[in-house]
């Protein structure tokens, strides 16, 4: 029920594109492995709480360069042009991401209720995506040398 989801952006010619990001998917598709992602009925907070995120960016995007706190956000994020945003710990993106944090931490009863009580309700992960070096979208969008 609207657990969570993932926001990939982009800049050509600075960031990885979407084909580096996600380049996992682009493997299974040509293995004729099934890529659709499962879609799942959210109540409209839920759904929201993306939303903003992703608003945020765009207007981060937007601004980019002035000296507003929107406008400095895309440069603070520098490589991290990942965002997970969980709006309830069993989604599974959330979980994995909280697990692999806190792997060095003695093991927890609940990490789930540990995810809820010290993120707040909405954690938000930023990951940054690497540009792969012979990836053809990267080589059409910035010829030059790439990102």
């Amino acid at each position: 029920a609207g657990a969570g989801g993932q926001i990939i952006w982009s800049v050509p010619g600075e960031t990885a594109c979407y084909r580096c990001s996600a380049a996992g998917r682009y493997t299974a598709a040509a293995m004729g492995e099934d890529i659709d992602l499962a879609g799942e009925p959210g109540l409209l907070p839920d759904v929201q709480v993306v939303d903003m995120y992703a608003l945020n960016l765009i207007v981060g995007l937007l601004e980019r360069g002035s000296p507003t706190p929107k406008g400095r956000l895309i440069d603070e994020l520098g490589d991290r042009t990942e965002i997970v945003v969980t709006a309830d710990p069993s989604y599974i993106h959330g979980r994995a991401l909280w697990d692999a944090l806190t792997a060095d931490l003695p093991p927890a009863d609940d990490r789930a209720g540990s995810l809820a009580t010290y993120l707040g309700m909405f954690p938000v992960f930023t990951l940054p995506n690497v540009a792969d070096p012979t990836c053809p979208d990267c080589r059409l969008h910035n010829p030059i040398g790439g990102p």
